[in-house]
């Protein structure tokens, strides 16, 4: 163990770290963790209510977001559809007076 030593301004800067036989290599170990298992350590921190809503609100908005890109593509699909239809027959052109 180190000498204790007097702390005054005359006595020069003092080192702060300690010696390199002394320093542990546990910094290195923290490191080991993939960013998956750190999200995973901080759902830890809310209570299971807070993580079940969370859960279901996302859920929903991803089965939301599914039946709107549904619904959008079948839109566009049958207007290609029609469109595709009145150019080989133009017999079926509808005018607006």
């Amino acid at each position: 163990m180190a000498a204790v030593e007097e702390l005054s301004p005359a006595s020069g800067p003092v080192s702060t770290q300690p010696p390199e036989d002394e320093i542990d290599d546990d910094e290195d170990e923290d490191m080991d963790e993939t960013l998956a298992e750190r999200l995973w350590g901080l759902t830890e921190m809310f209570p299971d209510t807070v993580r079940t809503a969370a859960d279901a609100s996302v859920q929903c908005s991803v089965s939301l977001f599914k039946k709107f890109y549904r619904c959008v593509a079948g839109l566009f699909h049958s207007v290609i559809v029609i469109n595709h239809e009145q150019k080989q027959d133009p017999s079926n052109d509808v005018y607006l007076m």
